[in-house]
């Protein structure tokens, strides 16, 4: 039977939910830095540090935009992708240890841990392996999404186990 997927799903991309606060937050950056960069120009002679402080300027705007706006999260056959600040990053099922509930702090990517939720109100997915040892997704149909991600996850460990059973 075919699975009708949500309105806020497109071709299996879960996109993510975010904080009204971190919205105006993230608006009010990115105007500033916008607004910094004819500042800058405008001061007078142009040197190498001043070129250098537009560029910097430039690739922070870019890395706004697409943290605001192109982050996705995919439920692939064997894993978690996810599509954000400009690059793509892969989390097999096998490696996932437990989903929690997340909050404020894993807002936060520091140490072992790696932010790709855009809202307090997360999921936190331990990892038992790899640079992370916690990543946090927002997905704005949760429920949907933990629904897939919990059967993927039973999927590959009762693989794994037929697989250890057979040898």
């Amino acid at each position: 039977m075919a699975r009708m997927k949500s309105e806020k799903t497109v071709r299996g991309y879960f996109y993510p939910v975010m904080d009204w606060w971190l919205m105006v937050f993230c608006l009010l950056f990115l105007l500033f830095l916008i607004i910094a960069i004819p500042t800058v120009i405008w001061r007078g002679s142009i040197w190498w540090h001043t070129l250098l402080f537009i560029v910097a300027l430039i690739g922070l705007a870019l890395y706004v935009i697409d943290a605001m706006f192109f982050t996705k999260y995919q439920l692939q056959e064997n894993g978690l992708a996810v599509y954000s600040q400009l690059r793509y990053f892969y989390f097999p099922y096998r490696e996932m240890k437990s989903i929690q509930p997340g909050g404020l702090l894993h807002l936060f990517s520091f140490g072992r841990r790696k932010r790709f939720a855009l809202s307090s109100n997360c999921l936190a997915i331990s990892l038992a392996k790899g640079d992370w040892r916690v990543i946090s997704v927002s997905p704005s149909d949760r429920q949907e999404f933990l629904n897939i991600l919990l059967h993927n996850i039973d999927r590959e460990r009762s693989k794994r186990a037929t697989v250890s059973r057979e040898q």
